[in-house]
C-alpha cells in the first residue's frame, strides 16, 4: 500500500515537472515584460554579447517612452560593441539614440548618429540596415523642411532595397515620399505614391497601414477639393481602424472628416465629427487634435450667428494653444477671431487679433527657446551624475530581480499544481455539458441547412428564368446573317453588363434601303432588357407593318408609342432610350440620332453626325419633332453607331471613364483594318481598360463598312 502512494506521488510531480516545463517554453515565445527584459540587460551571469542583443531590444522598445534610459543603454552597447568587435550592435544603438534626437527636435545630433550607424552598414553591406537609416535621414530632412534632400534619401532608400521583397520596408518609404510632395504642394504625385503604398499593403494583408494611407489619400483629395473622394476614403479607413482599435489613428481620420465637412460648408456634420474627434483626443491628451475641433465648432456657430457662443468656444481653444505652444493653430486662430469680431461689429478687437498675430507668435517662440536653453543646461549638469547613479543601483537592483525571480517561480509552481487540481475536477462536468450542448448545435445547423437549401433553390430558379429571358432577347435581336447580306465588313461588339441587356439593336431590309437602328434603354439588367423588347415591337410594328422608313419618323413615332404606352408625363416616368437610326440607299445616308451621335470615318477623319439631346420618351423640354440628316457616303466610309457604355468604362491606373475622345483615336488608329479585326481590338482595348474593375453599363458598337 505504501509503495503503491509512493508511485502516485512520484507520477503528480512528473506531471508537474512537464507542466511547468511546457509553461515555461510557452512564456519563452511571448513578449518580455520591459521590467524582466531590462533585468536581462544587467544580468552578469550572462555573458557580454548576449546582454549586448537585450539592450538592443530594450532599446527599440523605450525609445519614445524613457529616452533617458536609452542613452544609458545605448552607450553600454556601444562600449561592448568595440570590446567584442561586434560593430553590427553599435550601428543599432546609434539608431536608437539618433530616433531619441530626432523626437527632440535636435536634428543636427539625430542626423550625426544616423551617419555614424550608415558608415558601418555600408562596410558591412547591411541592405536592411541602409535602407533603415536612409528613410530616418529621409525623416530628418523633411523635419528641417529640406524636402529636396529628403526626397533624395527616400528614393536612395528605393535604390537600396529594389528587388527585395520587403513589402513593408518598399510601403512605408511610398508613404513618406507622398507626404514631402504634400508637404510641397505637388498633390498629383503625392497621391500616385500614397495610391502605390496602399497596393503594396493590400497585398501584405497590413489592414492597418493600408488605413494610413486611405487618411493621407483623403488629405490629398481635400487639397484638391475632391470632396466626394476624400470621404469614400476616409469611411474606408474608419471602418479598419475601428476594427483595430487603435484610437490615436481613429481620432486621425474624425477629425479630416470634419475638415472635409467644413470645407463644402455642412457645418452640422462637421461638428457632429469634430465632437467625436474631441472626445478621442481629449482621451489621448492630443491637445492640437482639439483644437482643430474647437475651431470647427466656431465657425459653425459664427454660420448660424450664434456669435456668443463662438466666442465663448474661442476663448477656450486660445488658453489651450497658448498653455501647450500649439504654433501650428495661431494663424487660424486669429484668422477666426478677426472673422468673429468684424461680424459681431466689434472693430476694435477685430483689429487687435489682426495686430497681435506676430506679437503673439514671437512671444510664444520666444519663450519656448528660454525654456529649451534652461531645461538643456539642467540636462547636461545632471547626465553624469544620472549615469553614476545608474551604474550604483544597478547591483542592487540585480539583487532585487533574483529574488523577485525566484519568489515569482514558487508561486508559478503552486498556482500550476493548484490549477491542475481544478481543472481535473471541471473535465467530466464539462465533457457532459459539450454533448448536451452539441446536440442542441446538431438541431440548429439542421435547421440552417434547410434554410440554405431553400435559398439556393430558390436562387437558381431565379437565375434559369433570367438565362431563359436572354434566349429570348438574343432571338429578337437581328441575325449577323441579315448584315451579311449586304457587307461581309462589319462587326457588332455587344457586352451586356447583367446577362439580360437594356442596350439592343435591330436592322431590316426595306425597298428604301438598309435600315440599322443601335439603342440604349433607361436601366441595365431585366428592367433595361423589358424596354428593349418593346422597342424592337415597336420597331417592327412602324417600320415592317407600316412601311414608315425615314429615320426621323421613325423615332417621332417611336417616341410616342414609347411616351402613350408607358403612360409617360414629363414630372413623373423618364423611361425611354437613346438611339441612332441610319438607313443606306444607292450611296445616300439618312439617319436620326436621339443623344447618340453616328460617326463617319472617311480618309483617317472622322465626320460626327450629332444628336438631337432629347430621349425616345418623356423630356424636360418641349421640341417639334426628330431632325432629318442625310450626308452622300463614298466607297470606303465606315459607319459607327454605338452606346455610351463603352465611353463611360472606369478603368485604367486612376479608375476614370474611358471617354468619347480615346474611343475616336482607337478608331482612327484602326480605321484601315477589317472591321472584323476593328471589333476585335475594341474589345481588347476595353478589357486591359477595365483591369479588375465591374463593367458598369451595357457596352455596343456597331461598324460597317460602305
Amino acid at each position: 500500500m505504501q509503495m503503491e502512494k509512493e508511485r502516485v506521488f512520484t507520477l503528480i510531480k512528473l506531471l508537474l515537472l512537464l507542466f511547468a516545463g511546457s509553461v515555461s517554453k510557452v512564456y519563452s515565445k511571448t513578449k518580455i515584460s520591459l521590467d524582466s527584459l531590462e533585468a536581462l540587460c544587467n544580468d552578469t551571469r550572462l555573458h557580454d554579447t548576449v546582454r549586448a542583443r537585450h539592450m538592443i531590444k530594450f532599446c527599440q522598445r523605450i525609445y519614445d517612452k524613457n529616452p533617458d534610459k536609452l542613452f544609458v543603454y545605448a552607450d553600454r552597447v556601444i562600449a561592448l560593441a568595440a570590446k567584442y568587435n561586434r560593430p553590427q550592435d553599435a550601428a543599432q544603438a546609434y539608431i536608437g539614440k539618433g530616433l531619441v534626437y530626432k523626437n527632440r527636435n535636435e536634428l543636427d545630433s539625430a542626423e550625426a548618429n544616423q551617419l555614424k550607424a550608415l558608415a558601418i552598414f555600408k562596410a558591412q553591406n547591411s541592405i536592411i540596415g541602409m535602407s533603415d537609416v536612409y528613410n530616418n535621414l529621409g525623416v530628418i530632412e523633411k523635419n528641417r523642411t529640406n524636402y529636396t534632400k529628403a526626397l533624395t534619401y527616400y528614393f536612395k532608400t528605393l535604390e537600396v532595397i529594389k528587388g527585395s521583397k520587403d513589402e513593408a520596408r518598399i510601403s512605408k518609404v511610398y508613404l513618406n515620399i507622398g507626404n514631402v510632395y504634400k508637404n510641397l504642394g505637388n498633390f498629383e504625385r503625392a497621391g500616385s505614391y500614397f495610391i502605390l503604398h496602399n497596393d503594396r499593403v493590400l497585398k501584405s494583408g497590413d489592414s492597418t497601414s493600408y488605413a494610413v494611407g486611405l487618411s493621407s489619400l483623403a488629405q490629398v483629395y481635400l487639397e484638391e477639393k475632391r470632396y466626394d473622394a476624400a470621404r469614400i476614403a476616409l469611411y474606408k479607413a474608419y471602418g479598419i481602424q475601428t476594427r483595430s482599435g487603435n484610437k490615436k489613428n481613429i481620432c486621425t481620420v474624425l477629425s479630416l472628416l470634419a475638415r472635409v465637412y467644413e470645407r463644402e460648408g455642412n457645418y452640422k456634420e462637421a461638428v457632429k465629427y469634430a465632437l467625436e474627434a474631441r472626445e478621442y483626443a481629449v482621451e489621448l491628451g492630443d491637445n492640437e487634435t482639439i483644437v482643430e475641433a474647437e475651431m470647427v465648432m466656431v465657425k459653425s456657430c459664427m454660420n448660424q450667428k450664434q456669435f456668443a457662443k463662438a466666442e465663448g468656444i474661442l476663448e477656450k481653444a486660445e488658453a489651450r494653444i497658448m498653455k501647450y505652444k500649439i504654433s501650428k493653430q495661431l494663424q487660424m486662430l486669429n484668422n477666426l477671431g478677426y472673422e468673429l469680431y468684424e461680424a459681431k461689429g466689434d472693430y476694435r478687437k477685430a483689429n487687435s487679433y489682426l495686430k497681435r498675430q506676430n506679437t503673439l507668435l514671437d512671444s510664444m517662440f520666444s519663450t519656448d527657446l528660454v525654456t529649451k536653453i534652461s531645461d538643456m543646461e539642467k540636462k547636461l549638469q545632471n547626465e553624469k551624475k544620472q549615469r553614476e547613479i545608474e551604474l550604483l543601483k544597478s547591483n542592487a537592483q540585480l539583487k532585487n530581480v533574483e529574488l523577485k525571480r525566484q519568489k515569482l517561480m514558487l508561486v508559478t509552481i503552486l498556482v500550476i499544481a493548484f490549477g491542475i487540481l481544478v481543472v481535473l475536477l471541471f473535465v467530466f462536468r464539462n465533457l457532459r455539458q459539450k454533448k448536451r450542448a452539441n446536440a442542441v448545435l446538431a438541431g440548429k445547423n439542421d435547421e440552417i441547412n434547410r434554410q440554405k437549401d431553400l435559398i439556393e433553390t430558390k436562387n437558381k430558379e431565379i437565375t434559369d428564368s433570367i438565362n431563359y429571358a436572354k434566349r429570348i432577347q438574343e432571338s429578337l435581336l437581328t441575325s449577323q446573317a441579315l448584315f451579311k447580306q449586304h457587307t461581309d465588313d462589319f462587326f457588332i461588339l455587344f457586352k451586356p453588363k447583367d446577362i439580360v441587356s437594356g442596350d439592343f439593336y435591330w436592322a431590316t431590309t426595306t425597298d428604301k434601303g438598309f435600315m440599322i437602328m443601335c439603342g440604349d434603354c433607361t436601366g441595365h439588367g431585366v428592367p433595361g432588357a423589358f424596354m428593349s423588347l418593346l422597342g424592337i415591337s415597336y420597331l417592327n410594328e412602324i417600320v415592317k407593318q407600316n412601311n414608315i422608313t425615314e429615320p426621323h419618323r421613325v423615332f417621332d413615332l417611336l417616341r410616342d408609342k414609347v411616351i402613350r404606352n408607358l403612360n409617360q408625363t414629363e414630372e413623373a416616368s423618364k423611361d425611354g432610350m437613346d438611339a441612332a437610326l441610319i438607313r443606306i440607299h444607292n450611296n445616300q445616308l439618312e439617319l436620326a440620332c436621339s443623344n447618340n451621335p453616328v460617326w463617319v470615318v472617311r480618309n483617317e477623319s472622322v465626320i460626327k453626325c450629332k444628336p438631337d439631346k432629347f430621349p425616345i420618351g418623356a423630356g424636360v423640354t418641349e421640341h417639334a419633332g426628330f431632325s432629318r440628316q442625310s450626308m452622300l457616303l463614298e466607297p470606303g466610309d465606315c459607319i459607327y453607331l454605338f452606346t455610351d457604355g463603352y465611353a463611360d468604362q472606369f478603368g485604367g491606373t486612376k479608375g476614370k471613364k474611358f471617354k468619347y475622345q480615346q474611343l475616336e483615336e482607337a478608331i482612327l488608329k484602326l480605321c484601315k483594318q477589317p472591321l472584323q479585326e476593328q471589333g476585335r481590338q475594341l474589345e481588347q482595348i476595353i478589357s486591359r481598360w477595365m483591369g479588375n474593375l465591374e463593367q458598369v453599363d451595357d457596352m455596343l458598337i456597331i461598324g460597317i463598312r460602305v
